[in-house]
């Protein structure tokens, strides 16, 4: 399915401090990094013409500081003009993030709580295009969950319509693997992606 619009939920503060001193949150940085370099990848492969692929952000730990890094950042990475960020990435409150998805829609999370159900939120909304999540459950024997698993019955269902993935075979260069990760393993190793299936109707349709 074509991807129009990318929207991230939970991929945190950009920033921590240690020992008094601010300094990046790497694996967060990565995070964004993945989506916006997804979203020049994808602008990358259309027409001059076609309207560009906008990244969407929500999450309630972003501060005015992350705001300003994270747009020069998208500005950098997808070769837009500064003051025209605004026109491509959104930090949005709950529940827009969930209001922007549509059937041509990448959603992005990364370690999200499992108190927040975002899976089961985006079963009984249109179907994404695709997914980048954490890893999850889907055993179509299993009987019994509990309040931890990312996975439901109905999150089941809804993935069946997706071809699955993984990102075990995605290279890291070294340097930047030493400097953001350490010992810790690249977070989209830990991530699962699936990428919803065309149904006949709309192979025809969007051949047309």
């Amino acid at each position: 399915m074509r991807i129009n619009k990318i929207v991230c939920f939970g991929l945190g503060h950009i920033r921590r401090k240690n020992r008094g001193k601010e300094e990046p949150n790497f694996q967060e940085v990565l995070q964004h990094l993945a989506a916006f370099s997804i979203a020049e990848a994808v602008n990358s492969t259309q027409d001059s013409d076609a309207k560009k692929v906008g990244v969407v952000c929500q999450d309630p730990c972003y501060t005015t500081l992350d705001q300003i890094l994270l747009k020069e950042e998208f500005s950098r990475t997808c070769h837009v003009p500064i003051e025209s960020v605004q026109d491509s990435l959104h930090f949005v409150s709950d529940p827009e993030g969930f209001l922007a998805i549509d059937e041509h829609t990448l959603v992005i999370t990364a370690f999200m709580p499992t108190t927040v159900p975002l899976m089961q939120i985006c079963a009984d909304l249109p179907r994404p295009a695709a997914f980048i999540c954490d890893k999850m459950n889907l055993d179509h024997a299993k009987k019994v969950y509990d309040g931890v698993e990312r996975s439901t019955p109905r999150v089941r269902n809804m993935l069946k319509e997706y071809a699955r993935g993984d990102f075990n075979d995605h290279v890291v260069e070294k340097q930047m693997f030493e400097l953001c990760c350490g010992v810790a393993p690249y977070w989209l190793w830990k991530m699962d992606g699936f990428m919803r299936l065309k149904k006949a109707g709309e192979v025809a349709e969007n051949t047309n």
